[in-house]
């Protein structure tokens, strides 16, 4: 078990660094611009020993009031609503396309590209907003994105259409921006010219893809990337450390991160992009107030106790989120379930200090219970 546990760690430090959001996590899940004052937080420090190899140093938010669990699907997509939606101006539009079972769909229209699963929706205007994605992926480990205005649009009215949109879309969860930035037509230029000289990213120069391509007004845009709350706490998104899975395999897997993104441009869309997507409407459970850490601290205690370690495991925060359980015995249906996300520190053997991993145990915040 101790061989498994290792070797978890070592893959999540290895992929959190390749994939992802292009935005990178906040420091404090409060930080959004909305939910924050949706609950009146208590900070409590938890410092002890839990186990030989395992103790804690953390930080445990607990919101006052109370939350439930909510009984909900993958939001279905359907074509002729979503096509009025990207495509308004158009009501005689006729993609063309397939729909192989119920809200999963890929049509094209005038050169443009919209598909559609359950709980995923994803558009691109033309054959090259794919590869926006690589440039502005570059241009963020370079550094050179930043939060800035545009000439054609404010970076305000890109948000309130982007919001709008998510709003129209009839998906549960409240929308919060998680990251914005305004890329000009040569700072795009410049991050492509740039790719040929980076070990990573040349491959994509090289391959031609957007040879001879004219970068220019029509390309800059505003970068936007939404999380979504659920009764003021955040719904399971990229910006949630990694699960630890230890459930067999008759049990609820967790759902998709619940994340939307885009880039407007002049035009409209470029791109744009949803996935672990739930229905509006929900069917909502009994209220309850949140167990605290001394209920959550036993499934902690089995969860270690029986592992051997040569490093050492530190509970450095604690905080609560909302995750959606799919449950696959049922088709499309998902639990959406509060939870304690506790999250670990690691100090491997022979090193003095504790290393951060984005890796999280959850434990279910009314029964506490390891989740999944």
């Amino acid at each position: 078990m101790k061989a498994k546990k290792v070797l978890c760690i070592a893959l999540i430090l290895g992929s959190w660094m390749l994939f992802g959001s292009l935005c990178r996590g906040k420091e404090d899940f409060r930080d959004a611009d909305k939910g924050a004052d949706e609950h009146s937080w208590e900070e409590i420090h938890i410092q002890e020993e839990i186990l030989e190899g395992v103790c804690a140093d953390a930080l445990m938010y607990f919101p006052e009031g109370s939350f439930a669990s909510y009984k909900t699907s993958l939001k279905i997509f359907e074509p002729d609503t979503v096509c009025t939606l990207f495509w308004p101006e158009d009501a005689e539009a006729e993609p063309v396309g397939e729909e192989i079972e119920e809200g999963d769909f890929s049509l094209i229209y005038q050169g443009e590209s919209l598909g559609a699963t359950p709980g995923s929706l994803r558009y691109f205007r033309d054959a090259q907003a794919g590869y926006t994605l690589d440039i502005l992926a570059f241009g963020e480990e370079m550094g050179v994105t930043e939060e800035k205005e545009l000439d054609f649009m404010p970076l305000s009215e890109a948000r309130k259409e982007m919001e709008t949109f998510l709003v129209e879309l009839g998906i549960g969860g409240e929308p919060v921006l998680a990251c914005a930035y305004g890329v000009t037509a040569q700072e795009m230029k410049s991050s492509y010219e740039a790719m040929a000289e980076d070990v990573h990213f040349q491959g994509f120069y090289h391959s031609g893809k957007l040879e001879g391509y004219n970068f220019d007004e029509k390309d800059e845009g505003y970068y936007l990337e939404y999380t979504f709350l659920l009764d003021g706490l955040p719904l399971y998104n990229m910006d949630s450390p990694a699960l630890q899975v230890n459930s067999g395999i008759d049990t609820p897997l967790p759902a998709r991160t619940m994340e939307a993104s885009c880039f407007i441009t002049s035009r409209g869309f470029r791109f744009f992009d949803l996935s672990g997507a739930i229905e509006k409407k929900m069917e909502k459970g009994e209220e309850q107030e949140l167990i605290s850490y001394e209920k959550i601290r036993p499934s902690i205690e089995k969860e270690y106790g029986d592992v051997i370690f040569s490093d050492t495991f530190r509970l450095a925060k604690i905080w609560p989120e909302y995750l959606p359980l799919e449950d696959v015995a049922a088709g499309k249906r998902i639990e959406v379930v509060p939870v304690w996300c506790c999250k670990f520190d690691i100090k491997l053997a022979g090193e003095e200090e504790f290393r951060e991993v984005n890796l999280a145990n959850r434990f279910h915040a009314f029964t506490g219970e390891e989740v999944p």
